[in-house]
């Protein structure tokens, strides 16, 4: 049987995994993977979440089921940037060895799921499935698009406790989207740590931002083009560069691309 439960959903995917096959023998691959998979592992379990499955070079990880667990929300964010600052050290480690360097992108959503068993008489699993689940799958593969390492929902924010999200953090918001196999749409953000050159850095972000979401496409270039003359690694604010100067090209592409204020992803 299944029981709906609210819980916090992690997907975790290796940036150009088949690029990185085809490079690697199938014993160094495995290898490879094993070795990164026991240190994202580490990251989960040490904040009470629980590994659904592997899929491929893929990781999903349930935080509040089928331990129940009071901040699970927070509990996602903390292990994915736990995930991200160990592959940091561990790219260190395997630079040398297997001449590669790895990149994740990594997607939490927060909502009622259907939890339970799942499977054959001969063979179950436990499992969380519904539009929750496709959700946390989708913004993690928008990671990419996005040029940044981490993205959470709205949902997701909105469960952070007060003292988190006022103090330790920064959430910069990245967009209202309508992902694939999806009719409506949600807000995504980036959880940056809080500090003085964040708050400065986002300021001209949101400037931009919002001069972008009202047609200022000029005054947006504007902003973005001082942010990354101080940031010039900044992804997010590359790409929404690029975008802008292309609206400012085409004005008629940012109502194709946006509507009713959402932009609408018709792939994963």
């Amino acid at each position: 049987g299944g029981e709906s439960v609210e819980s916090s959903v992690l997907f975790a995917d290796i940036r150009g995994f088949t690029e990185l096959s085809e490079r690697l023998t199938e014993t160094q691959l495995i290898e490879l993977l094993n070795h990164y998979f026991s240190k994202m592992n580490r990251c989960i379990l040490s904040r009470d979440g629980v590994i659904d499955k592997f899929i491929g070079d893929a990781v999903m990880a349930i935080f509040g089921a089928p331990i129940k667990t009071e901040n699970h929300a927070l509990c996602a964010l903390q292990a994915a940037v736990d995930m991200i600052a160990a592959l940091d050290v561990f790219n260190d480690d395997i630079g040398e060895r297997y001449g590669c360097q790895l990149r994740i992108g990594v997607g939490v959503n927060t909502g009622t799921v259907v939890a339970g068993l799942v499977g054959s008489p001969d063979r179950m699993n436990y499992t969380v499935l519904g539009d929750q689940v496709n959700i946390a799958s989708r913004i993690e593969g928008l990671s990419k698009y996005y040029g940044v390492s981490l993205i959470i929902t709205d949902a997701t924010l909105q469960q952070l406790p007060d003292p988190e999200k006022t103090e330790q953090w920064c959430f910069r918001y990245l967009d209202h989207v309508q992902v694939k196999g999806r009719s409506t749409g949600l807000a995504i953000y980036e959880p940056l740590a809080r500090s003085e050159a964040v708050e400065a850095m986002l300021a001209h972000y949101d400037h931009a931002m919002t001069a972008m979401l009202a047609s200022g496409f000029n005054e947006a270039i504007e902003a973005l083009s001082t942010l990354l003359g101080l940031y010039p690694d900044d992804g997010a604010s590359r790409l929404l560069l690029a975008r802008c100067e292309g609206y400012r090209q085409a004005p008629t592409l940012f109502s194709d691309e946006y509507q009713a204020g959402v932009r609408v992803f018709d792939h994963k």
